[in-house]
């Protein structure tokens, strides 16, 4: 594919991507199942055209079970300079720095 055609879809994938996570959002407290199947989604996209998450959309699933991390499905505290936030479904902590 030529430079151009691939500046094209990786944009439309990000574009897709943030959607994705935007319907995550929306249905995280009537339907949790189909939010986590919109990050499954968005993942695989950003997969199969090498586009990464970005920051935001980072802290929005889990690492491990790959779920989409609600307010009331995680646990966030701030500690000496690091962002932490634990997985209640699988109790995965990932942790963060910030300035």
């Amino acid at each position: 594919m030529k430079r151009r055609q691939v500046h094209v879809l990786k944009d439309i994938a990000r574009q897709r991507m943030e959607r994705l996570f935007g319907l995550a959002r929306a249905c995280a407290g009537t339907h949790p199942e189909r939010s986590d199947r919109y990050v499954e989604l968005a993942l695989r996209i950003g997969m199969r055209l090498r586009v990464r998450p970005t920051r935001e959309m980072k802290r929005m699933f889990c690492r491990s079970c790959r779920g989409y991390l609600s307010p009331s499905q995680r646990m966030v505290r701030l500690r000496d300079g690091v962002l932490v936030i634990k997985c209640m479904r699988c109790g995965h902590i990932s942790r963060m720095r910030y300035r």
